[in-house]
């Protein structure tokens, strides 16, 4: 029982290490948008839909967020990326629709619907869309595991 507890506690100091060692990592590239190096695309990871198919509360802020770099000129266009693998729930499109109707050009929206994951976005957006460099939007409480997963796959995030 005791090498039970002593794995279970050393599992857990080096999972507690490994975060602390994103989070100070990445700090350095978590700017605000005046301070955001431009760059060619905006990467906007899906946050759910609410009752009705619109973005949740969550997602509406990323997506403002985008909107303001791109009318910033810091990304020449944004990529949405999120899950439309269940039936009536099509997040990209959501996320699409909600950038499109706050007057974003159609060719400056770009839709990746197999985002499942942050891992499955970042992947996709390197390999699929050949993203080498770009500016993740999401929440301050998960860009430095985004940034991390981002510049692991070997594109240059901010």
């Amino acid at each position: 029982m005791r090498r039970g507890l002593l794995g279970s506690a050393l599992a857990l100091v080096g999972l507690v290490a490994a975060s602390h060692f994103v989070q100070v990592r990445y700090e350095d590239r978590i700017l605000p948008l005046s301070e955001a190096p431009p760059a060619p695309v905006a990467l906007v990871f899906g946050a759910g839909l609410a009752p009705g198919g619109g973005p949740s509360e969550v997602l509406a802020q990323r997506l403002d967020t985008a909107i303001a770099l791109w009318k910033a000129g810091k990304a020449q266009a944004v990529l949405v990326s999120g899950d439309n693998s269940k039936r009536f729930h099509e997040e990209t499109l959501a996320m699409r629709r909600y950038m499109l109707e706050r007057g974003l050009p159609e060719q400056a929206v770009l839709g990746d619907d197999s985002g499942l994951s942050t891992y499955d976005s970042c992947v996709r957006a390197f390999t699929v869309f050949k993203v080498r460099k770009a500016l993740l939007v999401t929440q301050r409480f998960h860009l430095p595991r985004a940034l991390y997963i981002a510049n692991s796959v070997g594109m240059d995030a901010w």
